[in-house]
Parts: structure tokens; C-alpha cells; sequence
């Protein structure tokens, strides 16, 4: 291993983010992942409507369906927030950091995407009443973006804190 301490950090980084994303994404897509992604679905599915339920909505779920007498919609795999989670994960697990900066970084940071996505669907739940025009676009195009962004802007804020916190503690 010799050879890979002498390699670029940068280097070095990307092949860890590479490393920890094939994985993690391999594992995803992995026939025995089928039931454990279910569960993450209806969960969306389930956080979303108790949301819109508040909200005064007559809605429900099946499995991982919200349905209303106006509107139908179905949380599939690529509407899990995953992928994005995924690249949060990789840049945290793939950054030199100590782990327990990691490990506060992933419990703060895979939360706040899980949440973000309840806010996407609960968008996407509203634009198919009000706008149903606009449907594709806010699903297809816009959020896709707005996800990958999140997860680059929540790593960065991460890295910045994480250093932070070596810079401490190395001064005390």
C-alpha cells in the first residue's frame, strides 16, 4: 500500500468516493435489497401523507402510493433520494476525517435528505393538482438537480465543520 500513500490526496480521495459509491450503489440494486427499498418507500410514502393528512388533505397509502380522489401518486425506486444519499455518503466515508466526524455527518446528513425528499414529494403531490402541466418538469428535470446540489452543498458545509474541528484539536 505503500504506493497509494504516495498518490495525490486528491487522488487518493476520488478513488475512495468511487470505491464507497460502486459499493454502496452495487448493494442497492442487489436482488435481496428489493424488500429493504420497499420499506424506505413506504416510509416516504407514509411520512409524506401524514403531512398532507395534517394539512387537510383526503389522502391514503398503499404500499408506497398516496392516493386522493384528485391525485395518484407512486414513490418508485429513483424517487428514494438514494442516489444522492449515496454521494453524501461516499464524500463523507471517502474524506480524511476522524469517524467520529463521519459518524455525525452521516447521522445528520442522510436525515436531512430523507427529509428534503418528503418536501419533494409533497411538492410533486401539489403540482399534479395545481399544475399538472408542470409535473414532469418538476420531477423530471428541476428536482434531479436540486437533489444533486443539496447532497454536493450538505458534503461541502460537512467538510468545512470537519475541518474545523481538527483545526481545534489540534491547537488544544
Amino acid at each position: 500500500m505503500r504506493w497509494y500513500s504516495q498518490l495525490n490526496p486528491l487522488l487518493r480521495f476520488g478513488l475512495k468516493f468511487c470505491l464507497f459509491f460502486g459499493l454502496c450503489d452495487t448493494l442497492s440494486i442487489a436482488p435481496w435489497s428489493e424488500r429493504p427499498l420497499s420499506v424506505f418507500l413506504s416510509a416516504y410514502a407514509h411520512g409524506s401523507n401524514w403531512i398532507l393528512v395534517a394539512c387537510g388533505q383526503n389522502s391514503h397509502v398503499t404500499g408506497s402510493t398516496i392516493s386522493s380522489p384528485t391525485v395518484s401518486l407512486s414513490v418508485m425506486r429513483g424517487c428514494d433520494a438514494l442516489d444522492p444519499i449515496l454521494v453524501l455518503c461516499a464524500g463523507i466515508l471517502a474524506y480524511p476525517a476522524p469517524w467520529r466526524s463521519k459518524a455525525i455527518g452521516l447521522a445528520l446528513g442522510i436525515p436531512s435528505l430523507f427529509v428534503m425528499n418528503i418536501v419533494r414529494i409533497l411538492s410533486l403531490y401539489f403540482i399534479q393538482i395545481k399544475a399538472p402541466a408542470l409535473f414532469d418538469l418538476a420531477h423530471l428535470d428541476i428536482w434531479p438537480v436540486v437533489f444533486v446540489l443539496l447532497a454536493g452543498v450538505l458534503w461541502f458545509v460537512w467538510m468545512r465543520w470537519a475541518l474545523k474541528g481538527e483545526d481545534n484539536h489540534v491547537a488544544a
